[in-house]
């Protein structure tokens, strides 16, 4: 497990936990709402000051979706992601398409490539369904 810096609370280690656990990146609300069944009186506040935390010490990554809304996964994961712009589902891409890319950009400019991400937006399989239901 990441080790956050300061004091190790049982609902801040259940925050991570669930973050690390999480197969696509979960939004505050999704995290609070999974955290609640084991913390009835964790207030929203606390897991947003929590995951800001983390963003800050760089163990979650925060990634601000098309909706506005942010998002958060473990930042030690490499993952891409599509997503659907109607219901945000993501679905992860198998494979990076850039590391060749960031070998070469490095190599050219000089820089030191510490990262990078690629997100993709859409409409899913089921959303377009259900849209070619209502106009038929």
């Amino acid at each position: 497990m990441a080790q956050a810096k300061g004091r190790q609370t049982p609902q801040k280690k259940c925050i991570l936990q669930i973050i690390q656990q999480s197969s696509m990146p979960l939004t505050a609300e999704q995290v609070f709402e999974q955290a609640r069944t084991g913390f009835q009186s964790l207030a929203l506040t606390t897991v947003y000051r929590n995951l800001e935390a983390f963003a800050a010490d760089g163990i979650v990554r925060a990634s601000v979706y098309d909706d506005g809304i942010k998002r958060y996964e473990l930042a030690a994961r490499h993952r891409h992601y599509m997503t659907c712009v109607e219901c945000k589902k993501s679905v992860e891409i198998p494979e990076c398409p850039f590391e060749e890319l960031k070998d070469k950009l490095a190599a050219e400019t000089g820089f030191s490539i510490s990262g990078h991400s690629m997100e993709f937006f859409g409409t899913c399989p089921e959303c377009r369904r259900r849209h070619e239901e209502q106009k038929g």
